[in-house]
């Protein structure tokens, strides 16, 4: 947690610091291609990643009603800061929840009992380059370079135990569409490859 809170404050910062940057020369220079009716746009999304997939592959094919597997969507927040026409920086931060369990209870009445839980959160900067010049819809593209933070906690009948991994994360965004239904209110899909999505649904607010 440590880590994600310390990462989240350094990219808020930076994003921050290269906004006010753009917003100053766009005041003082009057560039017309800086000048747009919305700067910002926050998106609320759920992903489906193969890694919830394979989670939910296992529990589908399992022949015992002892076994269950769950593999929920990414919960995925974005803030994008529109820079120039065809670009736009921003940060993102995701979470997802995967998990098993087993249990059976044998003729003698001992009890095998698995549970495992596996916590995945990333958070990452995006830049996006877009096109279309669209009123009410916004097409783009881009990267999203960030850090994946996993926390796996597994209990059996006789011990538990907590792990913890982290590595850096790229992802390449191949397509992104944005469709606005009211002036700032719209909807969005994403595909992707890499984590922590192939595909992204959503909600949109632009500002």
């Amino acid at each position: 947690m440590k880590h994600l809170v310390s990462l989240f404050l350094i990219a808020i910062i930076a994003l921050g610091s290269v906004t006010m940057s753009f917003a100053q020369e766009n005041q003082d220079d009057k560039m017309p291609e800086l000048e747009m009716s919305y700067n910002s746009t926050v998106c609320a999304n759920a992903g489906f990643s193969l890694v919830g997939a394979l989670f939910n592959a296992v529990a589908n094919s399992s022949t015992t009603e002892d076994f269950s597997s769950t593999g929920l969507p990414a919960f995925q927040v974005t803030y994008d800061y529109q820079v120039a026409g065809f670009l736009s920086i921003g940060v993102a931060g995701s979470v997802q929840f995967m998990g098993y369990e087993y249990y059976e209870t044998y003729a003698n009445s001992q009890d095998d009992f698995v549970k495992v839980d596996v916590t995945r959160t990333n958070i990452a900067f995006r830049p996006l380059f877009h096109y279309g010049n669209l009123d009410d819809f916004d097409l783009y593209s881009g990267l999203r370079i960030g850090y994946t933070m996993w926390d796996v906690s597994a209990n059996t009948e006789d011990a538990s135990t907590e792990g913890f991994g982290s590595g850096f994360a790229l992802q390449a965004v191949a397509f992104g569409m944005r469709g606005y239904f009211t002036d700032n209110l719209g909807a969005n899909i994403e595909l992707a490859i890499g984590a922590p999505h192939y595909l992204s649904l959503g909600v949109s607010y632009r500002f």
